[in-house]
């Protein structure tokens, strides 16, 4: 989805046909100085949470999609609300973030 008034793209990712090589190709079909929100389910954020804590040092560090601003999110199903994905990994105590 794409939001105009807040020229912000959104994807829901699930991964589970093809993995987490699949956010990698989510993220690349974007041009340069795209903003991008993906979000994954809770379940998802659980199972890849070593692969997602790696990838979001990575573009916290510029060393990965450096042209882009790519924000992760999973579901708070208590709170109606998305929350942050690397707050959700820091609770998990599987984050270096």
């Amino acid at each position: 989805m794409y939001f105009v008034d807040r020229n912000e793209n959104y994807e829901i990712e699930t991964l589970f046909e093809e993995g987490f090589g699949k956010i990698h190709k989510t993220i690349e079909k974007y041009n340069p100085n795209e903003k991008i929100s993906i979000i994954v389910e809770n379940i998802t954020a659980f199972l890849h949470a070593k692969e997602f804590s790696s990838l979001i040092n990575l573009i916290e560090k510029k060393q990965r999609y450096k042209s882009l601003e790519i924000n992760f999110y999973t579901l708070d199903i208590k709170n109606k609300k998305l929350i942050d994905l690397k707050d959700y990994l820091r609770k998990l105590n599987l984050s270096s973030i």
